[in-house]
């Protein structure tokens, strides 16, 4: 699970955040089933803008996914993203997991409910 919008980059630094990535990731592919079925990404994007995204990161993060770590991913969902990013979001996931990404849109519910027809059941 991902918030982007609350990253706070005055906070911790990019290669900070990519050393929090690399190990979730990489206790993720511990586990057999992932490995097996791949893994989930969700991602909220409310309250995030192009003042607050940090494309850098954003670009270095999908690079060390796609060339450096073995993992399989199943889906990307992201949840109420601005309509000017997804471009360059689907972009940025390269052709093979451009087809895995999915948008959610609506209220909060209405993305829950989204959710819950992918198996991701309300928390």
């Amino acid at each position: 699970f991902m918030q982007p919008g609350r990253i706070n980059p005055s906070r911790f630094s990019s290669e900070s955040m990519l050393r929090v990535l690399w190990y979730v990731i990489h206790c993720a592919l511990e586990d057999p089933v992932i490995q097996e079925l791949g893994l989930v990404v969700l991602c909220s994007t409310r309250g995030c803008s192009l003042s607050n995204l940090d494309r850098k990161l954003f670009s270095r993060t999908i690079a060390l996914e796609a060339r450096c770590l073995p993992v399989r991913y199943r889906a990307f969902h992201v949840c109420s993203p601005p309509l000017v990013l997804l471009p360059f979001v689907k972009f940025m996931f390269g052709k093979r997991n451009r087809i895995r990404v999915k948008t959610h849109y609506g209220s909060e519910e209405q993305v829950l409910k989204a959710l819950s027809s992918f198996g991701l059941p309300r928390c």
